[in-house]
């Protein structure tokens, strides 16, 4: 099975917009199948979205994404449904980099939305952090999350690093 995905992206001043597509095939073993249950069944499934990234300054920039799923088989069962199982979601993130671009402490807005024809998938959260870069490699972070399905908050604190 082959997978494709493309992106493509344009910028134009301040502003950067782009668009992505990926389209899978996926064969697995189903649970539906107990007479023979060696056999595999596919879910064809794709995502298509749209980003765009605008700096308002050298200190404020503004990403979103949108992104639609279809899946004609999530569940790989022995008989595919009618209808495809639809996904949507995106994001909205604000970043303020507190002393600009060569600044060391930024602070995030984040707002995620998830809708889904498939039960349990659905999703809404905003989480609010800091970050602070004690070396180009090394970043010590604070966050909080409010997840609106479960009405619950989440914090978390650490370090990032990478070599």
């Amino acid at each position: 099975w082959k997978n494709t995905f493309l992106r493509v992206s344009q910028q134009a001043g301040p502003v950067r917009l782009g668009g992505f597509g990926y389209l899978c095939n996926t064969r697995m073993s189903s649970a539906d199948n107990t007479e023979a249950p060696d056999k595999l069944f596919d879910n064809r499934h794709y995502y298509w979205g749209i980003d765009g990234t605008a700096d308002f300054s050298d200190r404020v920039q503004l990403n979103a994404q949108y992104l639609e799923r279809y899946d004609e088989n999530p569940d790989f069962l022995a008989k595919k449904p009618d209808d495809d199982t639809k996904t949507t979601g995106g994001l909205v993130e604000l970043v303020w980099l507190i002393r600009g671009e060569m600044g060391r402490p930024f602070v995030t807005l984040l707002y995620n939305h998830v809708e889904s024809d498939y039960e349990g998938l659905d999703h809404r959260s905003m989480t609010a952090g800091f970050s602070y870069l004690l070396r180009r490699n090394f970043r010590l972070l604070a966050e909080a999350t409010y997840e609106a399905e479960r009405e619950d908050y989440g914090f978390t604190a650490g370090a990032s690093t990478a070599f």
